[in-house]
Order: structure tokens, then C-alpha cells, then sequence
């Protein structure tokens, strides 16, 4: 609503004199008071009433998000969306159930996409379009994604010419050409069995191709049992903040890489997406170790048995121990108990980190309820 104000002319003991008055909303109301002041400037105003109508008695109206229909579910190329996608790993990574959720494109696992000498996946050239569509020209500026040159053939390499002793150079004698450095855009590669991971997205200008790189990409690869000739289907969806009358309805997100085999389109061992709590350990222990840390344990009220096969699902695990604490005698003794008993589950552990120093324990970061916000590796290495 455009701020306006409407002057009205009137008499009091035989004087004519303006009157104000304001129709509507604090903008309007600093607007008007500006006319106001100028207004009483003037040679001949002797006085001025501000009148401010009564308060509209109304609500807002109630914002509600859209609900997913059963034809947007199906997305270009009359590609399904995964069966349990919305249903349990949006819910899992806490987003709106309702986003839009785009096919990139299908591809088949590369060994340039496991080996450690890459340590990077690729995101094929026909499906950069749709990827882009998503992203605002920030993100696409950080991604190197805002103004990409037309393909070029590339030209055969010539063999270099004789140096003769100078000074090191390029090929034939030119300087070397270094290329732009790309951090790349924070983005959450996501995988039903292995979890999510957050990573980097970027176009190298030099190979012309789009890939997903950080630290940590290989162990994550890994732990999604991907192999060479595999094919995968690319999914990508982004949350954006969503505000109503000043209240904030939901978050902005980070973009979201979902790869999912052909095979497995129908199941959703989706369970690593809620607990990310363990993993964070393992493939952040020599970050740990780097900064002195002698020992990393993994304690939950179990029996051995249980934590023997619980350690087997991480093969990739070189520092991680984990113990048993059957009936929850060293929990107890911390105050960390949590007592399950009416659903079933007796005496378990609430959530937390400790580290220690010559036992002593120098931070302690203990969740409430199921939250998993302050206990992660991450919340350790700033704390060392």
C-alpha cells in the first residue's frame, strides 16, 4: 500500500486552517509527519491537528505452504522421483517436505569419480542447464557458474621446443598460465545409505566441467558402495527462507546433491541422514589426532555384540574405538542417563561429546532431548 494522506480544510473561531489526516500504517503516519513539518513552516499555518484514524481490528491471513500433488512428483523426462525422498529424507535433513525437486541427469560411476587421484565427482555437461535454474546469481558466482564460455575444441598439444638452459617456463618457452581459483559453492551431497556430506561445487574453467570436491569426498564416496559402471540418478533441491508479516516460516539451505543407484530407487535405508553424529568422528579423526588428540571413543549402553557389528558398518574407520557400556554403569556415573523404559528401551545415554584432558574433562557438550547441534567433531576441533 502506497503511503497517502489526504488535507482537509476547516474553520475554528472564524479561522481557516488545514487539518491532517492519515489513512493508514506507521509508513504512512513518518510520511505524513514530514508534510507536517514542512507544512507548519509556512507563513500562513497557525495550527495543525494530526488525526490518526482508529486501528484496523484484523489478522493477517494465514499463510499456507503448498501441498505436494501427485503430478508434480513427477519430474522432466518422466523421471519418478524416489519413493521415499519426501516422505522421510527431506524430513531427515529438515526441510519442507513440499520443495521442488529437480532431475539433473543419469550417469554412470567413472573411475575418475572414486579414485583418490581425482577425489571429486562430476556433474555431466546436459545437466549443469537444470542445476542452474535453481541456483541465484550469487550462488552461481560462487559455484563459477554465472557466465560460462561457449565449449571450445581443444587443440592438439605440440610438442615443446629445446629449453637451451633458460630458466624454466611454459611449454615452448611461454609462461605458464595459471588458471582462477574456485572455493566453490557449499552445497550437501547426499546419499541414502552414506548420509549427507557438505561439500564444494565448482566449474573448472580449464577442463570446462562441473564437479563436486572437499575434504572428506573420498571417505564419503566410499561409504555410498559406488562402483565403477554403476548407474546414478542426479536429484538437486534448495530450500528458500520463506517469511510471513516479519515471521520467518523456514530456512534458506544449502543447494542439496541427492545420487541414487537405479537399483536401489526403491529401497531407503535412509537412517544415516537422521545421525550424522558418528560419521563426523570418523572422517574428521586425523583433523583430531593433527591437533593432539590420543584417543577417539565411542561409548553407548550396549552389549559388545552390538558394537562390534555397529563398527563394521564404517570400513573406512582407522582411529574410531567402540565400547561397550552393557548395563550403563560409566553413563550413570557421569549423569548422562536417559531412561527409555516406556518405549521399550530401558537405560540408554543421552547425546553428548566430552574431551578430556589427563581426566579431566574440559568441555562437556550434551544435547537436549534428540538434538544433535552441539556434539559433533566439528564442535571439537574449535574447541582444541
Amino acid at each position: 500500500m502506497v503511503p497517502t494522506a489526504t488535507k482537509m480544510t476547516t474553520s475554528s473561531a472564524g479561522d481557516k486552517r488545514e487539518l491532517a489526516f492519515v489513512a493508514y500504517g506507521p509508513v504512512a503516519r513518518h510520511h505524513q509527519a514530514d508534510l507536517v513539518l514542512q507544512d507548519s513552516s509556512s507563513s500562513d499555518a497557525s495550527a495543525v491537528v494530526f488525526y490518526l484514524s482508529s486501528p484496523i481490528n484484523a489478522k493477517p491471513p494465514k499463510i499456507v505452504l503448498p501441498t505436494v500433488v501427485e503430478d508434480k512428483m513427477k519430474a522432466a523426462a518422466g523421471r519418478k522421483e524416489p519413493a521415499c525422498l519426501r516422505g522421510r529424507v527431506l524430513v531427515a535433513l529438515k526441510l519442507r517436505v513440499d520443495l521442488p525437486v529437480h532431475f539433473i541427469y543419469e550417469k554412470i560411476v567413472k573411475n575418475s569419480d572414486l579414485k583418490p587421484q581425482q577425489s571429486r565427482f562430476r556433474i555431466p555437461n546436459n545437466g549443469v542447464p537444470v542445476l542452474r535454474k535453481i541456483l541465484t546469481p550469487k550462488d552461481l558466482d560462487s559455484a563459477n557458474l554465472l557466465h560460462m564460455r561457449a565449449s571450445k575444441r581443444r587443440r592438439p598439444r605440440q610438442k615443446p621446443e629445446p629449453n637451451n638452459g633458460a630458466a624454466e617456463e611454459g611449454h615452448g618457452g611461454r609462461k605458464k598460465m595459471k588458471g582462477r581459483v574456485h572455493n566453490g559453492l557449499p552445497v550437501k551431497l547426499v546419499d541414502f545409505i552414506a548420509g549427507a556430506k557438505e561439500l564444494q561445487l565448482s566449474r573448472w574453467d580449464s577442463g570446462e566441467v562441473t564437479i563436486i570436491k572437499g575434504t572428506g569426498y573420498l571417505d564419503f564416496i566410499q561409504r555410498c558402495s559406488l562402483k565403477e559402471n554403476d548407474v546414478v540418478e542426479i536429484w538437486a533441491f534448495k530450500q528458500h527462507a520463506i517469511h510471513h508479516f516479519g515471521k520467518k516460516m523456514c530456512d534458506e539451505s544449502l543447494l542439496h546433491v541427492l545420487i541414487v543407484k537405479k537399483d536401489h530407487q526403491k529401497q531407503c535405508d535412509y537412517s544415516r541422514l537422521y545421525n550424522q553424529h558418528v560419521p563426523g568422528f570418523i572422517t574428521q579423526a586425523e583433523q583430531l589426532k593433527a591437533k593432539g588428540v590420543d584417543e577417539i571413543l565411542l561409548i553407548s549402553v550396549n552389549d559388545p555384540f552390538v558394537m562390534k557389528a555397529w563398527a563394521k558398518t564404517y570400513p573406512e574407520n582407522k582411529h574410531v574405538k567402540f565400547l561397550a557400556d552393557g548395563v550403563g554403569t560409566y553413563t550413570k556415573a557421569l549423569g548422562l542417563e536417559l531412561d527409555l523404559s516406556e518405549k521399550g528401551l530401558g537405560i540408554r545415554s543421552r547425546r553428548f561429546a566430552l574431551l578430556a584432558d589427563n581426566l579431566k574433562v574440559t568441555v562437556a557438550n550434551i544435547e537436549e532431548g534428540g538434538q544433535f547441534t552441539i556434539s559433533g567433531a566439528e564442535e571439537i576441533l574449535k574447541a582444541l
